[in-house]
């Protein structure tokens, strides 16, 4: 009630339903039933206020879908999506309005599956981002990442998905536009 009451006094500012999901992560957070809970909250806000709902799914993708099936009308963004292609396809054939945020991860050696499942990715559901100060380019691990490094982003993935990066940027911000309704 209190997030749909902020949103009435600053809906020309807001566009999407943000950081919402299952982290499994680290055994501090809250449990599962109680993150899920929140989800499936904040996704049926989403639904009433037609907002696009990103998600942050670490460690959690199955509790995450469990509750994310029933809202398969949503336009669903996987944010700093950290999963394989068979996950992926799990996504693409449950969400019509799929994105994937596209993040400085898939440099890391250890992303493999990631930059497998991305191969596969339509164009028309990437995404960029940095997730700073989170998730540094490979090369300045250790440090705080910021928004300018997205430029590391696109580099990986035009030669992931094999596309100039002119392609990319015209394609990213076509998704971005369609994605908040821009």
């Amino acid at each position: 009630d209190e997030l749909g009451k902020i949103y009435e006094e600053n809906q020309d500012h807001i566009v999407a339903i943000w950081e919402c999901g299952i982290d499994l992560h680290f055994p501090e957070n809250p449990t599962v039933e109680v993150q899920q809970n929140a989800l499936k909250l904040q996704a049926e806000l989403a639904r009433k206020l037609n907002l696009p709902l990103m998600i942050h799914s670490r460690d959690g993708f199955h509790e995450t879908m469990e509750v994310l099936k029933d809202f398969s009308d949503l336009k669903i963004y996987f944010h700093a999506r950290g999963y394989g292609k068979d996950e992926l396809k799990e996504c693409e054939k449950t969400f019509p309005n799929l994105r994937i945020g596209c993040t400085n991860v898939i440099e890391y050696p250890s992303a493999e599956k990631i930059r497998e499942a991305i191969h596969n990715v339509k164009t028309a559901k990437i995404l960029t981002e940095t997730d700073a100060p989170f998730l540094p380019p490979q090369t300045m691990r250790g440090q705080q990442n910021e928004p300018a490094y997205v430029t590391y982003v696109y580099e990986k993935l035009c030669e992931i998905m094999g596309i100039d990066q002119e392609n990319l940027e015209k394609i990213v911000e076509k998704n971005t536009k369609e994605l908040y309704g821009l």
